[in-house]
């Protein structure tokens, strides 16, 4: 005897629909959240469109209070499609801190694969890296701003779902 297999109705598909659009995302960022174990602080994150991080589109970190002053660890979070890969091994950023009356610009070079080309972050249909930048000494309000951009000459860069940019407090 052969069985019938019934057929979604249109209710059924847009629920699914629904599902797929919003419960997996916010379920996957709150992964990411939890997963981390160390609170951050002052986290600022940039989606960048379908085409990819344009070089116009600057990730800015502000802090003007944070629960207390000491020393912080400043990075970068950066997340790769595994279906529209990233085309390179490497990427040149640009990191502009202001930090009360004081200014400084740097760059630096993010290693995104092994000698090989195979991707080095965590992750499987999303590759997750994160960089430290650098160390500061701040006060419990300090006036802070950060700028993040990439440096390099494909524009947009294809392949980059998301940046962001966080402090983690230093533990003694």
């Amino acid at each position: 005897m052969e069985t019938e297999r019934c057929q979604p109705t249109r209710r059924t598909a847009r629920l699914r629909g629904t599902v797929r659009r919003v419960c997996i995302p916010l379920l996957a960022a709150a992964g990411l959240v939890v997963s981390c174990g160390e609170p951050r602080y002052a986290v600022s994150e940039l989606t960048c469109s379908p085409e990819g991080w344009g070089g116009a589109d600057t990730l800015v970190l502000a802090a003007d209070s944070l629960p207390a002053a000491g020393g912080y660890r400043l990075c970068f979070d950066l997340r790769t499609s595994a279906t529209r890969p990233y085309p390179y091994r490497g990427l040149m950023l640009g990191v502009r801190v202001e930090l009360a009356d004081t200014a400084w610009t740097d760059t630096v070079s993010c290693s995104l694969a092994a000698a090989a080309g195979d991707p080095s972050g965590s992750g499987v249909s999303v590759y997750q890296y994160e960089f430290p930048l650098d160390t500061l000494q701040l006060g419990g309000r300090p006036a802070l701003r950060v700028r993040l951009y990439h440096l390099m000459r494909h524009d947009p860069l294809p392949g980059v779902v998301d940046v962001g940019a966080a402090l983690l407090p230093l533990v003694p």
